[in-house]
């Protein structure tokens, strides 16, 4: 009888477990995805997260807003809740949280943060405790940035359950009503980094090619390339100190096939008036037969 009973009150403890929840409030949020804007990159080949424009919005701030919310009828206690920010760099150190890791290689730059409720914060049942804004605005998406998240992991006695959020952005760039478009992508290097480059956009159809300049830094770096007559156009990179050294948007780099076997066809990117083209991806490279530097204006 003693041992049935203690095995009724562990059953009725287990069934006292509570159940967690998480919410979060940003200004575009659709179908469980957090929709971001992305400037033009800087001297280094960084981009930046930025705020979506939209009816009535002042300033640049892009705040995040996590709430948890208890549905069960008891207590949870040592809340505590960690975000990793997948793809995303120098997120910014918000009031209340605790860093919890820094990027592999990029030093003191944050990829997660961390909560601790502790003996102070229970989140009593039904109802819901509203955790420190965290900010995005500044933050730096990594190319590719295909695969974008946030991932927000919650613990507490008795429970534990993570959430994943994709992160989407759409480049951000005054191009209406001009006469050209742009080129957008990133290229990679055969190394651990990318050297300066010179990125052209070659004119299938004769005429004078666009020309942009990136400089070292680690991993793949993002490119633009601006005022880009409409038309058809290959994408090729060249080796500031060795020009000889040629990188191009093909069909392998397309599929993300780098094989030995890979497909080295140059694909045509198409450029429309006040559009900007995405998604090039110079990481084709030593293969000896990606046409010459041209010369461009």
């Amino acid at each position: 009888m003693i041992g049935a009973g203690v095995a009724l009150l562990a059953y009725r403890l287990a069934l006292q477990r509570p159940k967690l929840v998480v919410h979060i409030v940003t200004e575009d949020y659709e179908e469980g995805t957090i929709q971001v804007g992305l400037d033009r990159p800087d001297e280094a080949g960084e981009r930046h997260i930025r705020r979506l424009p939209g009816y009535r919005r002042a300033g640049e701030g892009l705040v995040l807003r996590i709430s948890v919310e208890n549905t069960s009828d008891w207590s949870a206690r040592n809340v505590a809740v960690r975000i990793d920010f997948n793809g995303l760099r120098r997120v910014p150190h918000a009031n209340g949280w605790a860093i919890a890791a820094y990027h592999r290689t990029m030093q003191n730059e944050i990829v997660a943060l961390q909560w601790e409720g502790g003996a102070d914060f229970a989140v009593h049942g039904h109802w819901t405790r509203e955790l420190p804004d965290l900010f995005l605005n500044e933050s730096l998406v990594e190319a590719p940035g295909d695969e974008c998240s946030i991932v927000i992991d919650v613990v507490a006695e008795g429970f534990r359950q993570a959430w994943r959020y994709p992160v989407q952005w759409r480049t951000q760039a005054d191009t209406q009503g001009k006469a050209g478009g742009a080129i957008s992508g990133f290229t990679g290097y055969p190394s651990s980094g990318v050297p300066p480059l010179r990125i052209y956009a070659i004119p299938l159809t004769g005429g004078h090619a666009r020309q942009t300049e990136i400089v070292l830094g680690y991993g793949y770096r993002w490119f633009w390339i601006d005022d880009v007559k409409p038309g058809e156009y290959h994408v090729v990179a060249y080796r500031a100190e060795s020009p000889n050294l040629r990188g191009a948007y093909t069909v392998g780099s397309r599929d993300n096939d780098l094989t030995a076997t890979m497909n080295h066809t140059l694909v045509p990117v198409a450029v429309k008036r006040s559009e900007v083209t995405d998604g090039v991806r110079i990481t084709d490279w030593y293969y000896d037969k990606f046409p010459p530097e041209p010369h461009a204006r």
